[in-house]
């Protein structure tokens, strides 16, 4: 469900859509086939074979020695399957050069594919539906190699696949062919550059019928209360634009409605930030189970009530003792004061899935997989410190070994809530090498990263003026294993913490865990990114994979990034 985001409005740029008094809201069903259908494209897909069991909502067939994946999905009726010896692995990794004749030949391999297995769906003419090609994409890869004292940084680029896309669109009349988000909708096939097929997904559930017609929430009012709705941030201006929702891999829907996506640009302090995209309804259909507030009392920035008293560093050992195989997480989110309605559920997720509580004592590893954990920090709006980053980072984000942040980012940092409206936490205080000045994230716990937010790994390689990660993030490695993220702007959403916890406990890495977990739930177009040190990007959760022992400071790092 979706909820108004409040921040304070200083002038609007939103062209006019010109809507019919209604718009049609449809009735879907999962396209779900059975395990039949599944082994079948798995064999035709990879070339192998392997026997169905369920696990949650899915129906997953793997090949000898885990060496492929197909998900059959029984909620949404969606597809995920991986080549997992090929799918995001840097050894495999070319030159750009060699993916140039891939370019012209992407689209042939994905077309002749769909012919033959019928893999994005055929619609009639009659149809409300429509699905076209959306571009070329792919998997690009950057190493860094160089010293501390700055003189010798090297660089090289690689890449490591190319991707044809297909997008669903709904055909509305007097609106045109509306975009759909959500997840669903999005399909995406995935080759090496000799066109050998390394990885397929994708969601949709069929339209029955020609839709029920709802009243349509006009633009400007829906504008009026997201704006008389705002009172904490300095937003300098906003854009609603109209798609239908179709909801990611592994959720329930009943109906395909249209949404208004809100995009934003506020200013904290000296910095622009894209905020997150948010969704709001556009017809009735889902105005009654919406909380609406006008000027709700929480969306103050600054709280009354003082965030409890950060204990001492002296006294970091007094909060839970570490012990042998027990790990720590911790979470921080920025929500509806934010703009943000499903950044708390997305955090939650994470607790949700890793958070071993009063069992992990007791059963152990029977829910952790051999490792238990703890939640060292759950902090959210006002409470979400620039301190737990830098000055006291060793009593919160470096007492963690997984840190979750969802909110708002750019490329040179991202948003927390206090001292001030404009706390920030800045790629300045992490130096320009790992050690200088040090004694940050990874020099005492804190191995893997996540920021699930509008950055913050833009880079020029993959958008103009986004600079050089590298330079601006390298210092953050005194003992951090990954780094997780985005380099573009993003949607708000509520399962990024849930998949990356979820396909982690399955076995597979974390970054790509991360990199499925976004591509099912982001729009197309959006890039998602990690970043590592030394060999770490092979890390596994505790308990269901090897990873690196804590690296030394290594000359090398990598950049991996991936488009929706």
């Amino acid at each position: 469900m979706f909820s108004v985001p409040a921040f304070t409005l200083l002038f609007v740029l939103t062209p006019s859509i010109i809507l019919a008094h209604t718009l049609p809201i449809f009735f879907v069903q999962s396209t779900f086939q059975g395990p039949s259908r599944a082994q079948n494209l798995h064999r035709k897909l990879y070339q192998k074979d392997g026997e169905p069991t369920y696990v949650d909502s899915r129906l997953i067939i793997r090949g000898p020695n885990n060496s492929t994946t197909f998900e059959l999905d029984t909620h949404s009726g969606g597809i995920w399957s991986a080549d997992n010896t090929r799918l995001w692995n840097t050894s495999h990794a070319k030159h750009p050069s060699e993916f140039v004749k891939a370019n012209k030949t992407c689209r042939d391999a994905a077309e002749d594919l769909i012919k033959k297995y019928k893999l994005v769906p055929h619609t009639e003419e009659s149809s409300p539906v429509t699905f076209e090609f959306a571009g070329i994409s792919g998997t690009q890869l950057s190493n860094e190699n160089g010293h501390a004292n700055g003189s010798k940084f090297t660089r090289e680029e690689f890449q490591l696949d190319i991707s044809a896309n297909y997008i669903a669109k709904v055909k509305v009349p007097g609106q045109g062919n509306l975009p759909v988000i959500g997840g669903g909708g999005n399909f995406q096939f995935t080759f090496e550059q000799n066109s050998r097929l390394i990885g397929y997904h994708g969601v949709w559930r069929d339209v029955q019928g020609k839709g029920v017609d709802y009243p349509v929430i006009p633009q400007t009012e829906s504008d009026s209360q997201y704006k008389n709705a705002t009172s904490s941030l300095n937003i300098l201006n906003f854009t609603s634009t109209l798609a239908y929702y179709s909801a990611p891999f592994g959720t329930v829907q009943n109906y395909l409605y249209p949404v208004y996506i809100y995009h934003a640009t506020a200013k904290f302090g000296n910095e622009t930030v894209q905020l997150r995209e948010t969704l709001l309804p556009a017809t009735t259909f889902l105005l009654e189970p919406q909380t609406l507030p006008l000027k709700p009392d929480c969306a103050a920035p600054i709280e009354k009530i003082p965030k409890p008293t950060h204990p001492s560093k002296s006294r970091r050992s007094a909060l839970i003792p570490r012990q042998s195989k027990t790990w720590g997480f911790g979470t921080e989110w920025l929500g509806v004061p934010w703009g943000l309605p499903g950044s708390q559920a997305n955090a939650a997720g994470v607790s949700n899935l890793l958070f071993d509580g009063l069992f992990s004592g007791v059963f152990g590893g029977l829910f952790g997989g051999g490792a238990k954990w703890t939640q060292k920090f759950n902090w959210g709006n006002t409470f979400v410190w620039e301190t737990d980053w830098d000055a006291e980072d060793s009593v919160w984000v470096d007492s963690a070994d997984l840190v979750f942040y969802t909110g708002h980012a750019n490329g040179n940092g991202w948003v927390t809530a206090t001292p001030t409206n404009d706390a920030f936490v800045h790629h300045e205080v992490v130096g320009t090498f790992p050690q200088i000045p040090g004694n940050l994230w990874g020099h005492e716990n804190l191995k893997w990263l996540v920021i699930a937010a509008c950055g913050p790994h833009q880079d020029d390689r993959i958008v103009a003026g986004g600079g050089n990660a590298f330079d601006r993030w390298r210092g953050a490695f005194d003992g951090l294993h990954v780094f997780m993220g985005y380099a573009t702007e993003s949607i708000d959403t509520t399962g990024e913490g849930s998949g990356i916890v979820k396909y982690a406990r399955g076995g597979d890495t974390l970054v790509n865990s991360w990199f499925r977990a976004a591509k099912e739930v982001q729009r197309r177009g959006v890039w998602v990114t990690a970043m590592w040190s030394g060999n770490s990007g092979q890390d596994h959760l505790p308990g269901h994979g090897g990873m690196e022992t804590d690296p030394p400071i290594s000359t090398q790092r990598w950049l991996l990034w991936s488009q929706v």
